[in-house]
C-alpha cells in the first residue's frame, strides 16, 4: 500500500510540474496494463438462492487502445483478462462451510471517458464478455455487459512518446446474462491500475 501511495504521489508531482500529457498532437495510444484490488462479486436479485460471496482479491491484465476525440473525451477499447478469487457460503444452511471459488472472464470494452479537473475522469460503455466460472461447472458463456466508473489518471510521457500511467479507480461492472443458467453477474471493484503505452 505504501508503494502505491508513493507512486501516486510521484506521478502527481510530475503532473503539477507540467511534465504530463506531452506537448504533441498525437491522438492514438496503444499499450498494456496490470490492475489489482478488491471488490464485491455477486448476482442481480440473488439468483443462486442466498449464496454469499466474499471477494478476496482480483487482478486483470490487458492490451489497450485509446483515441483522443477532443480535449475532454477519449474512446477506449482493447481486450482484458480478469481473475477473481472468492469464498462462497450458502446462507440458508447454518451448518454450511465456506467454499473457495473463482470467476474469470475476458472482456472487450467499448468505452468513452470524460476527463476533468486535470486528473479526474468518469467513463463507461458496453462490453463483450466471455466468462468461465467454477460455480457453473467450469462452463463458458458469452455475455453482453456494461460498466461505469470514476478514477484518477496520472500520466508521464517521455520524449520517445512512451507513456507511464497510474490510475486509482472504482468501477461497476454488470452483465446481462440468463439468470436461469446463473451466468449473469455484478461486480463493483476498486483498485489500482498500472499501465505503459505508446502514443502515435
Amino acid at each position: 500500500m505504501k508503494k502505491i501511495l508513493f507512486l501516486t504521489a510521484l506521478l502527481a508531482i510530475f503532473a503539477t510540474n507540467g511534465s504530463l500529457y506531452g506537448q504533441t498532437n498525437k491522438k492514438n495510444t496503444i499499450g498494456a496494463h496490470f490492475a489489482f484490488g478488491d471488490g464485491d462479486y455477486g448476482y442481480p436479485r440473488n439468483v443462486l438462492g442466498n449464496i454469499n460471496y466474499d471477494t478476496k482479491y482480483y487482478y486483470n491484465i490487458g492490451v489497450d487502445y485509446s483515441r483522443k476525440l477532443s480535449k475532454r473525451w477519449d474512446f477506449c477499447s482493447g481486450i482484458e483478462y480478469t481473475y477473481i478469487d472468492m469464498m462462497s457460503r450458502y446462507m440458508l444452511d447454518p451448518n454450511s462451510q465456506s467454499i473457495k471459488e473463482y470467476s474469470k472472464f475476458v472482456t472487450i470494452p467499448f468505452d468513452f471517458k470524460y476527463n476533468f479537473w486535470k486528473f479526474v475522469y468518469i467513463g463507461g460503455g458496453l462490453s463483450a464478455i466471455i466468462i468461465d466460472s467454477e460455480y457453473v461447472g467450469k462452463s463458458v458463456g458469452m455475455l453482453l455487459g456494461s460498466n461505469c466508473g470514476i478514477g484518477l489518471d496520472f500520466k508521464y510521457e517521455f520524449d520517445s512518446s512512451v507513456v507511464l500511467s497510474l490510475n486509482p479507480y472504482f468501477r461497476l461492472n454488470e452483465s446481462f446474462g440468463r439468470e436461469s443458467h446463473h451466468t449473469g453477474f455484478i461486480f463493483p471493484q476498486w483498485g489500482v491500475r498500472l499501465g505503459m503505452g505508446y502514443k502515435f
